[in-house]
């Protein structure tokens, strides 16, 4: 079981707010730490690390896309970033959870890897592609990022970006949430 939902603290994409999203559906809400320290990355028993610590592992629960002999690329060309990896890995069980057919559960999966998690991928990895759906939502989920302004601690900053990234996650769970509804 996964207890937490490791990510980088900063700034956040749509990639891993996504991979969180699911991550959250799938294991009911773990806690999620953002940080890009590997001491605490190591240190927590139990997580799920997405879109930081330079690892693809999934063994390990390690889904990150930026080391650079990552190469993992899907038939289309669009390079996979933390939420296709965790999609790839996960996205079956989430749907499952939702669907009474079981037959269904690899269609509704590819619907859904079409049409919005490579597209999530794709514009993370610096692509752009024709249609309006997901350069929209990352775009919105970049605008959730928390405005930081005046002289306020690190601490202070920190704590907004991590209270923006669960607004964020929390957006990403419901549109999962519909997609996974709308193509039962």
């Amino acid at each position: 079981m996964i207890e937490y939902i490791v990510t980088h603290e900063g700034s956040f994409h749509a990639d891993d707010v996504v991979a969180a999203a699911v991550l959250s559906l799938l294991f009911n809400n773990p806690e999620i730490v953002r940080t890009r320290d590997l001491n605490v990355i190591n240190s927590l028993q139990n997580s799920c690390v997405v879109d930081v610590g330079e690892v693809y592992d999934p063994e390990n629960l390690r889904f990150d896309h930026h080391q650079r002999n990552f190469t993992f690329v899907r038939p289309n060309g669009i390079p996979y970033s933390s939420a296709g990896l965790i999609w790839m890995h996960y996205g079956r069980k989430l749907i499952e959870k939702s669907v009474a057919n079981k037959a269904f559960i690899e269609q509704v999966w590819q619907n859904i890897e079409d049409d919005f998690i490579a597209h999530v991928d794709a514009v993370d990895n610096g692509m752009e592609l024709q249609g309006p759906k997901t350069v929209q939502f990352s775009h919105l989920i970049f605008l959730m990022n928390a405005r930081i302004s005046g002289n306020i601690s690190q601490q202070e900053i920190n704590d907004k970006n991590l209270a923006a990234f669960k607004v964020a996650v929390e957006f990403a769970k419901t549109i999962l949430q519909s997609l996974i509804d709308e193509n039962i």
